[in-house]
């Protein structure tokens, strides 16, 4: 729904790339997206450009700043969880550190209810998991 005031809008190449890549994908395995598959696509595609677009924003004041530039976009990507990079290293350390948390989160539970009699070692593991979620470090 456009009115003649309204000016016209393109799509970027990038975006008509990414879904030429996603139509090559769906050929190559002669498959296809539901309608509400699409929808759902493009609305959760719209949601993480807007938040994505909101979080360099953010940055951007947060270095007192009047420009958003490249940096603070790819540092929002970083933040959300979509960097493109193929950090094989960085994806290992992020999953060593989520099963860090949840053996923490388990040993935790543990101490507080478990009735059995608990060693030493589980204390300090649990301790030093529960240490490292809290300083975050992955």
């Amino acid at each position: 729904m456009t009115d003649s005031n309204t000016p016209k809008q393109h799509l970027s190449p990038d975006l008509a790339d990414a879904g030429l890549r996603i139509d090559r994908q769906l050929t190559r395995h002669n498959m296809r997206f539901s309608p509400e598959a699409g929808e759902t696509l493009a609305i959760t595609q719209a949601n993480f450009l807007a938040d994505l677009g909101i979080e360099a924003v953010r940055l951007t004041r947060k270095d007192r700043l009047s420009t958003v530039d490249r940096v603070h976009v790819e540092k929002a990507a970083d933040r959300l969880g979509a960097a493109t990079g193929s950090d094989g290293i960085g994806s290992a350390c992020n999953t060593i550190g989520g099963l860090l948390t949840g053996a923490g989160i388990a040993g935790a539970y543990n101490l507080a209810f478990g009735s059995d009699q608990i060693t030493t070692t589980e204390t300090m593991t649990t301790l030093a998991s529960m240490f490292h979620a809290e300083l975050g470090v992955a």
